[in-house]
């Protein structure tokens, strides 16, 4: 009768999911399939850390997970950058609003694990949660370098291995990145 009290807890942040849809290969389902796994096919209580309005997803698992409080929403603040290639939206984990909510996710939280996105500078994250023991999984499915401003400028390119960088503070790294196959 007390199962209830030992459920495992995930902490996901991500900055991809529905109704958010990304050109990044179905990124925002991926992480509703995650959710799903974690929810239903283990039993685990997740915590969705990311700026998109997920009460606005129109997926019923997920309307059931919130109100079930099996699933619980931080909202993050998010930065958009726009070039003339398009608009992009990236969690801003470097927003004094978002360290003190993730500080405080990950003080009170409770959390066994936590899956990182595919996050601008998420190394200071990443370090947080190796100071509070934490297991950590990056993910990393962005191919920058074949992104056409990669080349314009050095920019790009020091984000771009700040990120590979952060990667080996987590406790293990997924990736579908072309990027990594070739390096």
């Amino acid at each position: 009768q007390f199962a209830f009290l030992f459920m495992p807890r995930a902490l996901v942040c991500a900055q991809a999911f529905p109704p958010l849809l990304k050109q990044a290969g179905g990124v925002a389902k991926d992480y509703l399939a995650l959710c799903r796994a974690l929810i239903d096919g283990l039993g685990w209580e997740v915590t969705l850390f990311s700026p998109v309005n997920i009460r606005e997803s129109g997926e019923e698992d997920v309307t059931r997970w919130l109100l079930t409080g099996q699933l619980v929403h931080a909202p993050a603040t998010a930065v958009e950058a726009s070039t003339t290639v398009g608009v992009a939206l990236f969690m801003d984990f470097f927003s004094v609003t978002n360290a003190l909510v993730f500080l405080r996710l990950l003080m009170f939280g409770g959390h066994d694990l936590c899956l990182i996105d595919d996050s601008c500078l998420r190394l200071a994250p990443l370090m947080l949660l190796r100071s509070f023991g934490i297991p950590s999984i990056a993910t990393t499915h962005s191919d920058v370098p074949s992104h056409p401003l990669y080349g314009q400028s050095i920019m790009p390119k020091i984000m771009w291995w700040l990120h590979l960088a952060s990667a080996f503070f987590a406790t293990s790294h997924a990736t579908v990145a072309n990027a990594y196959a070739k390096s």
